[in-house]
């Protein structure tokens, strides 16, 4: 895996994992359906937890102009994936896909 990009996976029980060089951060099936329907941002929490180890997920909504995206944020860096993308794994059609590194956005993005 390189610093530009993370994985993420379905696990069995319907958990989405995102698996960063620091660690995995996790999501609840009812945080895959704010972040879907809603755009809601969900607080994630890295699973060896210490310093750094908050993070950020959320989606566009419906109505909004542009490509819907899902993103993804932790205290340095800004990840995106075409919501496409993201739920062809929620809905297991894929074992897995990459979110890589947005180099557009700004800091205001970042946790």
């Amino acid at each position: 895996m390189i610093a530009d990009q993370i994985i993420i996976r379905r696990s069995s029980d319907g958990i989405i994992v995102f698996e960063t060089p620091e660690g995995n951060y996790r999501l609840s099936p009812e945080d895959i359906h704010n972040i879907l329907f809603y755009g809601n941002r969900v607080p994630v929490l890295r699973d060896n937890g210490g310093a750094e180890s908050k993070a950020l997920v959320w989606g566009k909504r419906p109505g909004f102009t542009g490509a819907r995206r899902i993103f993804f944020s932790t205290a340095t860096r800004l990840f995106s994936i075409a919501d496409i993308s993201f739920i062809s794994v929620v809905k297991r059609k894929w074992a897995a896909a990459s979110m890589f590194a947005d180099s557009q956005r700004t800091a205001e993005y970042v946790a």
